[in-house]
């Protein structure tokens, strides 16, 4: 068993006995956070056990060791264990059904299921006698638990054996319901985490908090919060149900959803990045870093940049730490959502996703961040969680009615909880933002700090440089998505950070993930919930208030603003405006906001606009089984478009040498050089949406170069001539 190799990892080599091994520990490990009953822990025993059989194969041990004879014609390792395990379907005469079960989880625990059958009888044979001569004994061994005592290879069945294996595609294809089943899903969602986590030599759950209740009351106590508010208190009495919460920015839905959580594993998600890091830093003062991860596109890059002058032996314990994280090892996880949701589009391996969330909790934070597309995908991924016996909770301060209508069913929809405060007055102006440069100079002289907020990076760009070409002496700033990473991480703090006067330029991505509080806003109409998340960046903290007779500090400018029709649905735009105009040059109060919403995103009045007609046409897709081919597909549709990774010529060639010698450690064999140099390459590059930057050049397969001008003051360079090539991004 020994002499087979089941993993090569530079100098590191795992056996296919020791992994194994590693699986059935940490089965154990798992068991004692998820409840199944005796026929699936059976099941998921005889998975793990079954799973990489077929790696003591010759052709995988010449593939695995790189030897030159490594023949032409392989049948893929997971079909050739499934093969192996046909042969103990005569022990599940009386439950065929689980047998199909075990042997579909073994048969596609890796998306690899094509082979030739009318030339597999040789390999098969061959396999069949290394199985017999090495193998059988140990698997015998192992399968004196469950008191199957013969495994009787009949060489004549081989064939029908890899048929039986490969028939689940076309099974699938004829009967969605397969996919559906709670049992299939964890069969094969636990074989993948197991084996998942045994590969990264990482335990597949890290326990959870000790005394959560304690320990969460303690940690709020450093951040000078001594008693929980009324309604944070009841999360614990919707403990074991769903919820859906509506409450204002600032009144604590946070505390609320981590009350709710009541130390079970939990998935805290967030619409992008910079909300997700700052969340996980207030979530890691709470209960500690130890308890806490951080799982996004850039998870790695994260964990180096929280780490300084690590030697090689505190980056082993980094890339440790971040393994725990991508196994969804971790107590609590805070992630973006298609970390999470990806698996509603149910790619190759979704049930790893799924399987996991059966004995978990997830967090939907500000839902209204999402496009109707990625929405519908949210939506439903929710409702099959619920389906599964697994709990969410939703919560915003701007939530959809029609959000609330699909989910009636399946959560407890609690009563909103309003601040009391008035917070904000709004002024509607018939004059586009570039028109408003000079009074947000005279607020700004006034010692005023002023947040300018734009649908567009184009627009943001302008207003920034008609605002430097009035007054070179003024405290001001840009920041938007299209910065290298290194200056946009500098552009976040110095925002969050500013306590002197100072005019902010920048677009939705200070909306719901910075937590800044600004004396004045200065926006472009957009949509309700767009509107009203940027007006929580205003008077933020708890006693700052407003009253009828202050000048308004929410200054909505009506006149052409930029992505009407693109960013924003046309119809919502329009309707939004014809509600505000009630209230103009008035206070909205918290109930106002979300009668406000209520109105612009009621069923009725959105069935007809192109935003609703999306996220219907999406959810009705999914109801209908849609199966994504892949998970890069997968992504691609949750996602929108892809984003690359593109380095502006302009920094390229400052940094030269330096980029082409990182480029060639990437490539290295040496993990923790290769960790290296991806984290120092990526702080030269900017994350664009693929299909708007044009002419790129690839450096790496993943890297590319773009000659769009570019600066540390502008970024990305789209509004002098020729210079377009980006297009309306937010």
């Amino acid at each position: 068993m020994n002499q087979y190799i089941a993993k090569l990892s530079g100098n590191t080599k795992q056996t296919l006995q020791e992994h194994t091994e590693k699986l059935l520990e940490n089965f154990e490990i798992l068991k004692k956070y998820i409840q199944l009953d005796e026929e699936t822990e059976k099941a998921v025993y005889l998975a793990c056990l079954f799973h990489d059989i077929g790696k003591a194969s010759k052709e995988f041990q010449a593939k695995i060791t790189k030897q030159k004879s490594q023949p032409k014609q392989e049948i893929p390792h997971n079909l050739l264990s499934a093969v192996i395990f046909y042969f103990l379907r005569k022990y599940f005469k009386d439950n065929p059904d689980l047998f199909r079960k075990i042997q579909y989880a073994v048969a596609y625990h890796h998306d690899r299921y094509d082979a030739d059958v009318e030339k597999s009888k040789p390999i098969l044979e061959d396999f069949a006698v290394r199985v017999e001569n090495d193998l059988k004994d140990w698997i015998l061994e192992k399968l004196k638990i469950y008191e199957i005592t013969q495994l009787n290879i009949d060489k004549s069945k081989l064939i029908d054996g890899l048929r039986s294996a490969l028939e689940f595609k076309k099974q699938i294809l004829r009967n969605e319901n397969f996919l559906k089943d709670k049992k299939t899903i964890l069969i094969k969602g636990l074989l993948h985490r197991l084996d998942h986590a045994a590969s990264a030599d990482v335990e597949v759950e890290k326990g959870l908090i000790e005394d959560y209740q304690s320990v969460f009351i303690k940690g709020l106590s450093k951040k000078g919060i001594n008693e929980l508010r009324d309604f944070q208190k009841k999360a614990l009495d919707y403990k074991d149900k769903s919820v859906i919460l509506t409450a204002s920015t600032g009144m604590g839905k946070t505390e609320f959803a981590l009350n709710w959580v009541a130390g079970y594993k939990a998935f805290y998600t967030l619409p992008v990045r910079v909300s997700v890091n700052s969340m996980y830093e207030r979530i890691s003062n709470i209960f500690g870093k130890d308890n806490v991860g951080i799982l996004h596109a850039n998870t790695m890059d994260f964990y180096l940049n929280q780490a300084e002058n690590l030697e090689d032996n505190g980056i082993e314990v980094l890339i440790n730490q971040v393994q725990s994280v991508r196994q969804l090892s971790m107590p609590i996880t805070v992630s973006t959502a298609d970390q999470i949701f990806l698996a509603t589009l149910k790619y190759p391996g979704f049930e790893k996703i799924y399987a996991t969330l059966t004995y978990s909790k997830v967090i939907v934070d500000e839902p209204q961040g999402y496009s109707p597309n990625t929405l519908a995908v949210i939506i439903k991924g929710l409702e099959e969680i619920y389906n599964l016996g697994g709990n969410f909770c939703l919560m915003t301060a701007t939530m959809h009615p029609f959000i609330k209508e699909h989910l009636k069913d399946k959560a407890e929809i609690l009563k909103p909880v309003f601040n009391p405060e008035k917070k904000h007055k709004i002024k509607l102006v018939d004059k586009t933002v570039d028109e408003m440069v000079d009074f947000a100079i005279k607020e700004y002289q006034k010692g005023k700090k002023v947040l300018i907020l734009t649908n567009t990076v184009r627009k943001a760009q302008e207003v920034y440089k008609i605002l430097k070409s009035q007054n070179q002496t003024i405290q001001s700033n840009l920041l938007h998505s299209l910065y290298i990473q290194k200056t946009k991480r500098e552009k976040e703090m110095q925002i969050q950070n500013t306590t002197e006067p100072v005019i902010w330029i920048s677009t939705q991505i200070v909306e719901a993930s910075l937590d800044i509080d600004y004396d004045l806003l200065i926006t472009e109409l957009s949509t309700a919930d767009s509107l009203i998340q940027r007006m929580g960046r205003v008077y933020r903290k708890t006693g700052r208030t407003i009253t009828p007779d202050n000048q308004p500090n929410i200054i909505i400018c009506i006149k052409d603003p930029s992505g009407k029709g693109k960013i924003y649905d046309k119809e919502i735009v329009e309707d939004t405006l014809k509600e505000l105009e009630k209230y103009d040059e008035k206070i909205l109060t918290e109930d106002i906001k979300q009668e406000i919403v209520s109105n612009v995103f009621g069923i009725d009045k959105i069935r007809n606009t192109n935003f609703y007609k999306k996220f219907d046409k999406n959810m009705r897709l999914l109801e209908l089984g849609f199966m994504a081919d892949s998970k890069s597909e997968a992504q691609d549709i949750f996602r929108d478009i892809m984003n690359l990774s593109v380095i502006p010529k302009v920094i390229f060639d400052e940094n030269q040498e330096k980029i082409n010698a990182l480029l060639e450690n990437i490539k290295q064999k040496d993990k923790i050089e290769r960790i290296k140099a991806l984290q120092e390459l990526n702080d030269f590059t900017v994350s664009a949406q693929f299909y708007r930057v044009k002419n790129i050049i690839p450096l790496d397969k993943e890297i590319f170069l773009s000659d769009i001008p570019y600066n540390d003051e502008l970024g990305f360079n789209l509004i002098d001539k020729d210079c377009r090539e980006i297009g309306e991004i937010l």
